[in-house]
């Protein structure tokens, strides 16, 4: 019985170090949150920025491994031999319980089956095994009429089971239902046959003696049992992807060495304990899920890193243009043996400090270059002063036809007149050789663009044209695939602040689909057979992707409409789709008075419409009220 002690406490351990550090992701996950207690940092599994916190299951063993994790002892390290020793303990407690029921040879037999059955591969780590172990020592425990010990670990077992946060539910169950399983299994099985052993001497059925008749019914299923467990163990152990392993070592190892302690990362939970940095957790999903949903957390929120493999979700968030503009490689790790490789790490390409927003487009030169991305800083300039432009270029796939340099010419376009303002040639690239570009390499290049000295207040367009060195002809592009060729495309606005002020103001602020405020007005006296000047004061937000037209419309009591002026905001200077937020916008509408206009009193109203629908904008009064109309009232003229 001793030599059976030993085997129970050795196998585990032995099979625990031949498998080594190679766990499930819910025992990384587990292993993290362990980690994050033993250096004082609380919680570790909390959602990292939109990313979803994830569920914890066996909070209680984390805390258990925390704890040799407090003394300098790796928590995998830790887990692994708990989980050893919980096999152990099972063992011994089918020992306990053969003795009690008078079957110990049965469960001598099915302790040593339990103590290397495959089962010990597929929860190492977890808690698994000690769950196992106290189910059996409670039902031991109330065999023995030990009620209050028997619920005493009945509660730690709960305890064990329970799942962080406490309200996440008890899904986590199925992944302890095959080991549970197993040895419900392997101890009938053998406590089963020395009962039969016992029935079929008991009834002369067979000519052996009750030992013998044991005996051979337990070394059967041993055998039996004992090379089934023997070969699914080999093909576990030959199975292993230990490239796989090595490639994700190698990964860990590049983030642990050569990035921010306080970096966040989206990989694999492996990786994630590996590299030893904030993990952000994926919610569960099928791979045709996973590009989606990831494309709209990472833009909610972006990781400082990501680990991305060859699998199809990832090779589908690698080809949007917003993920190459916002992400840039910065190590590939490859296996020609394996189906995942390469593995590729992206840092979060930060947008250029004191530019405004990063804005995506799709340009392509054919065979050239593709530019995916711009950002212009500061949005708001003076005349005078400068502005940045950073342009994101992309390498083509195929190979460059003649790698020379190019130039990109600039020029700010007047909203009112379509005129070019001013013109800039820049040369490109600047930071890299043209033969260092690498097919879909994204370089970022930034210039200064020096605003004329006389620039009135309102929007300008910027847009971008490309030629080579071989010609004065402009390089044809396209833009979002389309067919037709253009020599020019636009790159975004820059605004040059009104800085005047309005006296005698008056308020309105009215809303228009909750983006757009207007703030107040002013009016001129107005006469008939003239004119008044109805002057607007707009702010927003937030920025618009489309152009819209303020009318203000002047009706009599009847609502029938007398007078109107459409136009575009700051008579043309200042559309809708250059706003940007906190500015004030000013917009004069002239509104002619016929002579002919019966006595009566009339109302100014004010409002706006999408030109391509004429769809007007709702309205919302300062008061909450919502005009039928979706126009606001702003004023009363009267006609004696």
């Amino acid at each position: 019985m001793k030599i059976v002690g030993m085997g129970l406490i050795i196998i585990p351990l032995l099979l625990t170090l031949t498998w080594g550090q190679h766990l499930s992701d819910e025992v990384y996950m587990l292993l993290r949150f362990a980690r994050g207690m033993a250096a004082n940092a609380g919680l570790t599994l909390d959602p990292v920025g939109d990313f979803p916190a994830p569920t914890l299951f066996g909070p209680l063993f984390a805390f258990i491994v925390s704890i040799p994790a407090f003394l300098g002892i790796e928590p995998a390290t830790a887990a692994m031999i708990l989980s050893a020793i919980g096999w152990s303990l099972t063992g011994f407690t089918f020992l306990a319980l053969g003795q009690r029921l008078k079957r110990p040879g049965g469960a001598m037999i099915a302790a040593l089956l339990l103590s290397f059955n495959p089962a010990i591969i597929t929860t190492l780590g977890s808690p698994a095994s000690w769950i196992i172990a106290l189910i059996w020592l409670t039902i031991r425990l109330l065999m023995t009429r030990r009620r209050m010990v028997a619920a005493i670990a009945f509660l730690l077992l709960v305890v064990l089971l329970l799942p962080w946060p406490l309200g996440s539910g008890w899904s986590h169950l199925s992944l302890y239902k095959a080991a549970i399983s197993w040895s419900v299994f392997l101890f009938a099985a053998c406590a089963g046959a020395d009962w039969l052993a016992e029935k079929l001497v008991d009834q002369d059925l067979v000519r052996l003696t009750y030992s013998q008749m044991k005996t051979s019914l337990l070394v059967a299923i041993f055998i039996l049992l004992g090379s089934w467990q023997g070969l699914q163990l080999w093909h576990l152990f030959q199975d292993r992807p230990e490239m796989l392993w090595q490639l994700e070592d190698e990964v860990a190892s590049w983030l642990r060495t050569e990035t921010d302690v306080t970096a966040t990362l989206l990989a694999n939970e492996r990786t994630g304990y590996l590299a030893q940095r904030q993990l952000a957790a994926l919610p569960d999903l099928n791979q045709f899920e996973t590009a989606t949903v990831v494309r709209a957390l990472l833009q909610a929120d972006p990781v400082d890193y990501l680990v991305t493999t060859n699998d199809l979700p990832w090779q589908q968030l690698r080809e949007l243009v917003w993920f190459r503009l916002a992400y840039e490689p910065v190590k590939q790790f490859n296996s020609s043996y394996l189906p995942q490789s390469p593995f590729i790490i992206w840092a979060y390409r930060s947008p250029l400090t004191e530019m405004g927003e990063r804005h995506s487009i799709n340009v392509r030169v054919p065979d050239r270059l593709q530019l995916i991305g711009y950002q212009i800083g500061p949005e708001q300039v003076r005349a005078g002063e400068s502005v940045e432009m950073a342009l994101y270029l992309e390498a083509p796939e195929a190979t460059f036809e003649s790698p020379t340099p190019f130039q990109a010419v600039v020029r700010l376009i007047s909203q009112v007149d379509g005129s070019t303002i001013s013109e800039w040639t820049i040369d490109l690239p600047q930071s890299i050789s043209p033969t260092d570009w690498q097919a879909k390499n994204v370089i970022v290049e930034r210039f200064p663009l020096t605003m004329p000295d006389e620039l009135e207040a309102g929007a300008y367009r910027l847009n971008l044209s490309l030629l080579g060195p071989e010609s004065a002809d402009l390089w044809p592009m396209s833009l979002d695939n389309d067919f037709n060729r253009l020599d020019r495309v636009p790159t975004g606005y820059i605004i040059v602040p009104w800085e005047g002020e309005l006296k005698e103001i008056q308020p309105v602020e009215a809303t228009f689909d909750n983006d757009i405020r207007l703030m107040g007005f002013t009016t001129t006296e107005a006469e008939v057979g003239g004119a008044t000047d109805v002057t607007l004061t707009w702010q927003t937000e937030q920025s618009f992707d489309e152009d819209y037209v303020v009318f203000v419309h002047l009706v009599d009591s009847n609502g029938q409409l007398v007078s109107s002026h459409d136009g575009i905001p700051g008579n043309g200077r200042f559309p809708t789709r250059a706003w940007q937020p906190g500015i004030t916008i000013p917009d004069t509408h002239t509104i002619l008075l016929p002579p002919d206009m019966p006595n009566g009193e009339y109302t100014l109203k004010v409002g706006l419409y999408d030109p391509d629908t004429g769809q007007r904008l709702a309205a919302t009064a300062a008061d909450g009220t919502i005009p039928g109309d979706s126009s606001i009232l702003l004023t009363t003229i009267s006609k004696p």
